[in-house]
């Protein structure tokens, strides 16, 4: 296997801080090359999809409000693990002091999640 140039390591490093960056924003600009607004589609939904798996209870108390904190979450502070099974736990810590402090969120809640 070749070893990368400073000068490659250095493009590798630039293009993964772009699709995080394009990943989290929610008015992220369509990427060039444009197949990278798949990727982002993509990983958006998993994470989705990873959460409401894992706090369905909570989903079905909250409503849609639930889907506007994982819309949050996604655009805020995104999750540090790579390991898909722990972004529920990540959004559940994060997202637990803003329901907490909500009057209209039932005090149970976080506790659920």
């Amino acid at each position: 296997m070749s070893q990368l140039s400073a000068d490659e390591r250095q493009q590798l490093l630039d293009a993964q801080r772009d699709l995080i960056r394009m990943v989290q924003q929610a008015d992220a600009p369509s990427p060039k090359p444009a197949g990278l607004w798949v990727y982002r589609k993509l990983i958006r939904a998993t994470m989705e999809e990873a959460i409401e798996n894992q706090l369905e209870r909570t989903a079905e108390v909250l409503g849609p409000r639930f889907s506007m904190d994982i819309e949050r979450f996604c655009n805020e502070v995104m999750p540090r693990s790579p390991i898909v099974r722990d972004i529920a736990y990540e959004f559940a810590v994060w997202v637990s002091p803003a329901w907490t402090s909500d009057p209209t969120v039932r005090a149970y809640v976080p506790d659920l999640a």
